[in-house]
């Protein structure tokens, strides 16, 4: 049986139509809760959260954790998300079993790249269906849409690079006294 899904542009969310599950643990992280999102589509009914963000900047790639990207008019968007995830954690404090002293991570970073040269950054984990924690795999493609291997990231994925990318917006973590959302990077295209 086909799922349905669609892929969102960013000014055609509705906030308000995200929907949560009921937290679980996964026999990978048995000390973290997950909470899964969806997006309940008007049309389709409930979709899984997938987002095209149109323009991102490379600063960096790191082998072992990913892409570390720039927003370029995206940011607004994510810190209001960011706020309805927080304000989600807030008002289910009691059932989610949360101390009042939790700290959420924010989608858009803030670190040793961010001295006011950028917008906002985001890091994503490139992901590779060999690994327990996805059945998926990050597909890149370059200008002319021909596929990059894996073994070509560290050439391919430059400083300066704009790119395309599709992701899913698919859980909510909670983890002793932090928070957070896991994005899961489907696809990266060269603008």
């Amino acid at each position: 049986m086909l799922k349905k899904y669609r892929i969102y542009k960013l000014d055609e969310i509705n906030l308000d139509n995200i929907v949560y599950t009921k937290p679980h643990i996964t026999k990978i992280k048995q000390n973290t809760n997950y909470i899964d999102i969806f997006y309940n589509d008007p049309e389709l009914g409930i979709v899984p959260f997938i987002l095209e963000l149109p323009k991102l900047n490379i600063i960096d790639y790191i082998s072992e954790v990913g892409l570390i990207l720039e927003l370029d008019d995206n940011k607004s968007f994510f810190d209001k998300l960011d706020d309805k995830f927080i304000n989600y954690f807030k008002e289910n404090m009691n059932m989610l079993e949360l101390c009042n002293n939790i700290k959420y991570k924010t989608i858009v970073k803030k670190d040793k790249y961010d001295n006011d040269k950028y917008n906002g950054i985001i890091k994503l984990t490139l992901l590779d269906n060999k690994n327990l924690i996805s059945t998926i795999k990050t597909t890149i493609f370059d200008k002319n849409k021909h596929i990059i291997l894996s073994d070509n990231y560290k050439k391919y994925l430059k400083n300066g690079k704009s790119v395309r990318s599709m992701i899913e917006i698919s859980t909510l973590w909670i983890k002793n006294d932090l928070c957070g959302a896991y994005l899961k990077l489907y696809q990266l295209s060269e603008l």
